[in-house]
C-alpha cells in the first residue's frame, strides 16, 4: 500500500496488492557449516545446474556444473578449506538463478 502526498498536503493511498514473493525451490544447508555443505532441489525440473562460491570481496573460489536429475536431488560441496567466513552461493538451474549467502566456521 502507497501513500501518495500531493504538494498542496493532500493525501491517498493506492489499494493494497498482494506481491508473491518465491523462497525458491532450492534448499541450502546447514548453515553455518563447518565444512560439507548440501544443496537440494525442491521442485526443480532435471536439467542442467552451475554452482558458483564467491567470497564477499567477490573473488570466485570455487565452480561446480553437472546434471540435475530433478526434484528432490541433493548436491554436496565441500568447504572444508575454505577460510571461516561469509560466501555467496551462487546456484543456476535451468535458466534460474538464486544466490544464497553462506557462513564457514571453524
Amino acid at each position: 500500500r502507497l501513500k501518495q502526498i500531493d504538494f498542496n498536503g493532500s493525501f491517498t493511498y493506492s489499494s493494497v496488492v498482494n506481491i508473491p514473493i518465491s523462497t525458491g525451490s532450492i534448499a541450502v544447508f546447514p548453515n553455518p557449516t563447518g565444512g560439507l555443505l548440501t544443496i537440494l532441489t525442491n521442485d526443480a525440473q532435471a536439467g542442467e545446474y552451475e554452482i558458483q562460491i564467491y567470497s564477499m570481496y567477490g573473488q570466485k573460489m570455487a565452480s561446480y556444473s553437472g546434471i540435475n536429475a530433478g526434484k528432490g536431488t541433493l548436491h554436496t560441496i565441500d568447504l572444508s578449506s575454505f577460510g571461516a567466513g561469509a560466501y555467496s552461493v551462487e546456484i543456476i538451474m535451468n535458466g534460474e538463478k538464486t544466490v544464497h549467502k553462506v557462513i564457514v566456521i571453524k
